[in-house]
């Protein structure tokens, strides 16, 4: 056989696994865009927020502040329905207050067994009844106002959550939930009292 017809049918088997390739990534694609590909979608988390303080003793006689800027916010989580089409955990490093996603730096003396662990959900499943608890820190952006006077139990502090990859978590306030408690300097034993026993 002459080497040039060699060369031509070379070519031409290169040539066409090259657009098998891209046929076969083509579809691949189309597949996850369409979100046949078994993830994506989204989480559904609901919460209350219990109460917050501006101090709190993680052990006696120390005192701990978030500054001038920032209060201490209380959350229980109460249920997450996953329809994301894949497995799911829900991570307490991802929530958010209004934002800002600081943790109290004594959450897991405060809150003992309930602080929230990290909760797997298996697809097209849920999980509810009072998960665990977090603490986050939520500070005003407007440098004329301050959380030290939160007007009784009134201050209502959203809670927010990280997307990941292709999954949207949605966190939402519990309809009930309107008030909040003021909890004055508390040790661990008062923290996690609200978070079991709170029901604002």
């Amino acid at each position: 056989m002459a080497e040039g017809s060699l060369f031509g049918i070379t070519k031409a088997i290169t040539r066409r696994s090259r657009s098998k390739r891209l046929s076969l990534g083509l579809v691949a694609l189309g597949l996850v865009a369409s979100g046949c590909s078994g993830g994506g979608g989204d989480v559904d988390v609901t919460y209350r927020q219990l109460g917050y303080f501006t101090d709190y003793q993680a052990t006696a006689g120390s005192v701990s502040t978030p500054g001038g800027s920032g209060v201490y916010v209380l959350y229980r989580i109460t249920g997450v329905d996953n329809g994301s089409g894949g497995d799911f955990a829900l991570n307490p490093n991802r929530f958010s207050a209004d934002g800002s996603k600081e943790h109290a730096a004594h959450e897991a003396p405060l809150l003992g067994d309930s602080l929230l662990p990290t909760v797997s959900v298996e697809a097209g499943e849920s999980e509810s009844d009072n998960l665990g608890c977090i603490i986050l820190v939520a500070r005003v952006k407007d440098a004329e106002k301050t959380f030290g006077n939160f007007a009784g139990t009134t201050v209502p502090v959203d809670l927010g959550y990280e997307k990941t990859g292709d999954t949207t978590v949605k966190a939402e306030r519990e309809g009930t939930n309107t008030g909040f408690t003021f909890l004055q300097s508390p040790g661990p034993e008062a923290v996690q009292k609200e978070c079991s026993e709170g029901r604002s």
